[in-house]
């Protein structure tokens, strides 16, 4: 009598040299094949100094503000894009000297008209006026998923330069430049604040923020001699668990600056940037996911 699950057997291998499916010596299920995840291919998009290139996300912009600072030291910053064949994701790498707590540069993603560039910018959305924006909620909402991975004195910064006129001229000038909000939600390599005693400490959004005011911030690069208010809001955790993802309420950080009188609704939001200040060392970001919705 003919052995029926030998007969599978044999039959199953018949089938797997006519590429149907896989021989089992058992008669069993199949393996599956293995499932990969196909690698990533890197872009060089450029690496000249304060280079843009721009992407559906907004405009990159390899800012390096103040190269002069190192002299003839090597340095290298590039802009760049990635693909796993269905997603495209824009981001940057820089490798700077190793030793350094002086901000050279600021690789970042520009969305508006930055006031230190000729207008008109590169969203329809602004400048908009800080009264409006502060007076609706949820009327600026930064949202965001980013991988970076670096070594060094680097931050993760969320910058909003303010100005007083409705638009930004071209060219620019700078003179209309009142003031300076950054949100840091990562500080790595060492205490970014210089043991400065902050100037206030608040929550918002569930998240404490220590915060630091300058009334006379220079142009650290020396190429203006104009001067603003810079005020920075450090999150709890950035410097000891910073994290590459977060929602941020831009009008309920603004609205707590004006509140406070350091800036004055009168001026207008030029443009909001979010990128590295970086100091010394090497690194790289990609923009996984950004959002901004305005109201």
């Amino acid at each position: 009598m003919l052995d029926s699950n030998r007969f599978a057997a044999a039959a199953a291998c018949l089938a797997a040299l006519l590429g149907l499916t896989a021989c089992g010596g058992g008669g069993g299920a199949a393996n599956p094949a293995p499932v990969t995840t196909p690698a990533w291919v890197e872009t060089e998009l450029g690496c000249a100094a304060n280079q843009s290139v721009r992407t559906t996300l907004g405009r990159l912009h390899n800012n390096t503000w103040n190269l002069a600072a190192i002299g003839t030291a090597t340095w290298r910053q590039c802009l760049l894009q990635r693909t796993d064949g269905s997603t495209t994701e824009p981001g940057w790498r820089w490798q700077w000297p190793d030793t350094g707590t002086n901000v050279l540069a600021y690789p970042s993603l520009v969305i508006g008209a930055k006031p230190w560039e000729a207008g008109p910018g590169n969203d329809a959305r602004f400048p908009r006026p800080i009264a409006s924006t502060i007076a609706s909620t949820g009327g600026l909402v930064l949202q965001y998923t980013l991988q970076t991975e670096s070594t060094g004195w680097n931050n993760l910064a969320t910058s909003l330069w303010l100005i007083n006129t409705p638009t930004v001229a071209s060219p620019p000038d700078v003179s209309a430049i009142t003031g300076e909000l950054m949100v840091w939600t990562r500080a790595s390599g060492g205490d970014w604040t210089a043991g400065r005693t902050p100037d206030a400490q608040v929550t918002l959004g569930g998240t404490a923020w220590r915060v630091y005011v300058n009334r006379n911030q220079s142009d650290l690069s020396r190429g203006s001699p104009h001067r603003w208010t810079q005020v920075v809001y450090l999150a709890a955790g950035a410097e000891s668990n910073p994290s590459d993802q977060a929602r941020l309420d831009l009008a309920a950080v603004l609205a707590d600056a004006v509140a406070r009188g350091w800036f004055s609704a009168a001026d207008h939001i030029a443009d909001v940037e979010l990128g590295n200040e970086v100091a010394s060392g090497s690194g790289s970001t990609w923009l996984r996911s950004v959002v901004i919705t305005v109201d």
